[in-house]
């Protein structure tokens, strides 16, 4: 009896196994299938999955809070046309940290490449592990808190819809890297030159957190409030028009100082090939150890820096040397 009682103790408390079958409607290639239960394994927790595609079943088992959540997540993947984002909420205390699940559809984001690099960005960029991408429906399957999951719906509205809506920016509470911005790029053409500046960004504001969408035109970057105001600083002097730029030979921007007493420049040579911009950097890099933050970009013609005060001005005099 004592075995019983512990036995039917132990199901209550992880919760009896319960099996359900799906049948897709509106999906209809075997690719699409695959991506539908691996999404169901990976945002629903379900384990045990079997996918007879010839018969467009899918087969789930598990707990019952696990196939409940599998029952709201499949009609919402096995789907076409779009529409607006939905989401599920697991546990129902309505405070940003429950866990919630959300399904989002994508307008612009076309190619399997594009949504990759979308998926890219909210995984890498907020440790986001629960995302599954079903391309065959053009939507985007997550979970995590509710605060993570308004601020994904939040960044796939900012670079999936054309033009992006305002805000540009989104704050966490609570975090060491609070600031999220997505900087939408006017005069910037290529994607050589949108790859340039995020490189620029990444190494002049010290942050591994800068992401490029390249269809957009967008380049989003996480960080504390100084980096993404050096960062916004550096997109107003690198995403320039052609008659903007100064006519000098060299020329820095307005300095930024930022709170290590560092500071930043701009220095513009509108005469000067890639090789020669390429190599003005190998120099400044040179004027101290350890290097200065330097990096070129072709498109403005310009190199960007970050150094001390002192190195600064020799990386001035330098540029001054190259008229």
């Amino acid at each position: 009896m004592r075995l019983l009682m512990a036995a039917l103790w132990i199901s209550a408390a992880f919760g009896q196994t319960a099996e359900r079958v799906f049948h897709f409607e509106r999906l209809t290639d075997a690719a699409g299938f695959q991506e539908v239960a691996s999404a169901l394994q990976t945002i629903a927790d379900v384990k045990n999955v079997s996918l007879d595609a010839a018969q467009g079943a899918l087969t789930v088992s598990g707990t019952d809070d696990r196939i409940a959540v599998a029952e709201w997540l499949f009609p919402r993947l096995d789907h076409t046309g779009g529409g607006p984002g939905q989401h599920y909420r697991v546990s129902q205390g309505g405070d940003a940290d429950d866990d919630v699940v959300q399904v989002l559809y994508l307008g612009k984001t076309a190619s399997a490449a594009e949504m990759e690099e979308l998926v890219s960005q909210i995984s890498v960029g907020f440790e986001l592990a629960h995302v599954a991408p079903i391309h065959s429906a053009k939507a985007l399957a997550m979970r995590d808190t509710g605060e993570i999951m308004v601020l994904a719906a939040w960044l796939v509205g900012q670079l999936d819809t054309r033009p992006a809506p305002e805000p540009y920016e989104f704050r966490l509470a609570a975090n060491r890297t609070p600031a999220v911005r997505v900087f939408h790029l006017a005069n910037t053409a290529t994607s050589q030159a949108l790859d340039e500046i995020a490189f620029a960004i990444q190494f002049i504001a010290d942050s591994s957190r800068v992401f490029r969408f390249h269809e957009a035109k967008a380049i989003t970057m996480r960080g504390a409030e100084s980096q993404v105001a050096l960062a916004e600083w550096l997109v107003s002097a690198l995403d320039k028009p052609p008659a903007a730029k100064p006519a000098m030979l060299s020329q820095h921007a307005d300095p930024y100082w930022f709170g290590d007493k560092t500071e930043a420049r701009v220095f513009y040579l509108p005469a000067a090939t890639t090789e020669g911009l390429q190599n003005l950097a190998g120099k400044l890099r040179g004027i101290a150890q350890p290097p200065p933050a330097v990096f070129s970009c072709s498109g403005p013609k310009a190199v960007a820096w970050r150094g001390t005060r002192e190195q600064t001005a020799a990386a001035e005099q330098l540029v001054r040397g190259q008229q």
